[in-house]
């Protein structure tokens, strides 16, 4: 008998790769031009705030800072719980950066201006960094990792994960492909470090042990 995947990190993988194909072949492209002509000005702004709640330092800092109060209060419990956040922003932003470097894949702007739909492999501008989207992946990573530890309140964080990644295809600054790479990037992150023992989670109900 074949074991069960550990996280579905794992097994959500695959699907994830082969959805982003898809849409790279077939979406992406008519979506980015169909947005970008249909998209009142009113909603454009309401996404242009929506997507700033994917800025990786309005969780990493007060994680950090939260951990280090909690380690000289004698609260370890909750000084793991912050780690955890931090180590998973960290660890999703890091494997982001990489790929981001390594693909080189052009953003929705160069498409749209020039018809420049490609990729130009180990470079840092911004025009070519498109895939996997940063903002996506660390609202992803954040909500994931606060869902784990918090999962009484865990549709309100998918809700805004789910916000932010669209406002990165609303707002034509990255593909739709972009915001879902960048969102397994984050969750997986957050589902396999909730398996580190050091945070101390009880993976069946995303606690955090008493000592």
């Amino acid at each position: 008998m074949i074991a069960k995947p550990r996280s579905p990190a794992v097994w959500s993988g695959p699907a994830v790769l082969i959805l982003c194909g898809l849409s790279v072949a077939f979406i992406d492209r008519p979506l980015a031009r169909w947005l970008k002509d249909n998209v009142h000005d009113q909603l454009e702004t309401f996404f242009k705030i929506v997507t700033n709640l994917g800025r990786a330092e309005l969780y990493m800092v007060p994680a950090a800072l939260i951990a280090l109060w909690a380690w000289q209060r004698g609260r370890p419990a909750v000084a793991r719980q912050a780690l955890y956040l931090f180590a998973v922003m960290s660890a999703a932003g890091l494997v982001e950066l990489a790929v981001k470097f390594l693909l080189g894949r052009t953003r929705p702007k160069l498409w749209l201006e020039n018809g420049d739909f490609s990729i130009h492999p180990l470079t840092h501008s911004w025009a070519y960094n498109s895939f996997p989207s940063g903002h996506s992946q660390a609202a992803w990573a954040a909500m994931t990792a606060l869902t784990v530890l918090f999962p009484r309140y865990r549709w309100g964080f998918i809700a805004l994960a789910v916000l932010v990644a669209l406002s990165r295809v609303m707002l034509t600054v990255h593909w739709l492909s972009d915001a879902m790479a960048g969102a397994w990037v984050g969750f997986a992150a957050a589902m396999l470090l909730r398996l580190v023992p050091r945070f101390g989670l009880d993976r069946g109900r995303g606690k955090t042990a008493n000592s």
